[in-house]
């Protein structure tokens, strides 16, 4: 499956299909279980708003999927994930809407394999920048 692309068509600036999660407390309350998340930031509406927060705070990690969700709904089977940076800049609280915009900033052949960069903007309903990630991804 190659989601209907190829290499050489695409471009660079070419911005990639935008991606919008919902953070329902109980998806939230969900993944604190299953890893057994012991940071009560993340499960404690109490403790949050001691340390100043407005509600309880999304682990960088569970919002660090959907990161890699953006690209992978993006290239399907057409490529691999070969690097990730990601810079949180704001938290995300449970109720909040993300939306990734991605922008297809970099392309190159080395070595006769195929590489693009990627950089995916999160923000929320509120259209408060969260985070950036970039990926490195080669295409097959």
């Amino acid at each position: 499956m190659n989601n209907g692309f190829y290499f050489e068509e695409l471009k660079i600036g070419q911005r990639i299909p935008e991606l919008g999660i919902k953070i329902i407390p109980e998806k939230n309350k969900q993944y604190c279980r299953i890893v057994k998340e012991i940071n009560p930031l993340h499960y404690n509406l109490k403790y949050a708003q001691s340390l100043g927060y407005k509600d309880i705070v999304i682990a960088g990690v569970f919002t660090y999927s959907f990161f890699t969700k953006t690209i992978t709904d993006w290239i399907g089977e057409n490529g691999k994930i070969k690097e990730l940076e990601i810079c949180f800049q704001n938290p995300a609280y449970e109720n909040d809407t993300l939306i990734h915009k991605g922008i297809l900033i970099d392309k190159k052949i080395i070595n006769n394999k195929k590489f693009i960069k990627v950089e995916i903007q999160s923000e929320n309903q509120d259209g408060e920048h969260l985070a950036t990630a970039k990926f490195i991804i080669e295409i097959k």
